[in-house]
């Protein structure tokens, strides 16, 4: 699939921030760092920083590259979840099948909470090594840090992205501690990758947050090198 090209990327050189899966629906909320109901899964509020990206909650980007949450006007009455919108596209049926098998569903249509999700469509899925989906959709753990992995804490949008190592939320179970992975945005020509993957589609919006769509399943360093990608 051809990479699109991005409205004029931010400055700086420096997240995808803080990732999950992020099956039925996959979508907005006004607190990115809300804390679910108890009867909802959570995820941790907590989040590693690297020395040249950080996440804070004045919804601006800094000279230094920092992408933050933001707080948009944008008007989310009557937008579905990010669980929502995903399960009302056929191209995210895999990835929404997986996010149900982790138990995932809760925190991504979490309403008190805002979440980046950069989504891997059904063909990208498809592409990866022969038996690799089907050990990881019978692993939950793994396949909780792969969906966690391709989630960023806070509402990142096209206009906000430039190059740099985004926290990510990957997590062995909901509620656990974050790892500590992150992702590898770079922004060149107009577009974006995230970890070599080509963002396809960006800025769908959620009540919760946004997807921007990518071209491939988005694998933690150890797992990647574990399966041989």
């Amino acid at each position: 699939m051809k990479a699109v090209n991005w409205l004029p990327l931010f400055m700086g050189s420096a997240l995808f921030l803080g990732a999950c899966m992020p099956i039925q629906p996959m979508a907005g909320s006004t607190d990115a760092n809300a804390t679910p109901t108890a009867a909802t899964e959570t995820m941790t509020d907590t989040m590693p920083m690297t020395d040249t990206a950080t996440m804070t909650d004045t919804g601006t980007m800094t000279d230094t590259g920092t992408m933050t949450s933001t707080t948009e006007t944008t008007d989310t009455a009557g937008m579905g979840t990010i669980v929502d919108i995903a399960a009302g596209d056929p191209d995210f049926s895999t990835l929404v099948t997986a996010v149900k098998a982790a138990g995932l569903v809760d925190v991504l249509a979490d309403p008190q909470a805002e979440w980046t999700v950069f989504a891997p469509t059904n063909e990208a899925f498809a592409a990866l090594p022969a038996g690799v989906l089907d050990t990881v959709l019978a692993d939950k753990e793994l396949l909780t840090r792969i969906l966690t992995y391709h989630v960023v804490k806070g509402k990142v949008t096209s206009d906000q992205v430039s190059t740099m190592m985004a926290p990510s939320m990957e997590m062995k179970a909901v509620g656990a501690d974050l790892l500590g992975s992150e992702l590898d945005v770079k922004v060149a020509d107009g577009k974006v990758t995230v970890n070599g993957a080509n963002v396809i589609k960006a800025d769908i919006m959620a009540s919760n947050g946004v997807i921007h769509v990518v071209d491939a399943v988005l694998l933690p360093p150890d797992v990647a090198a574990t399966i041989g990608q």
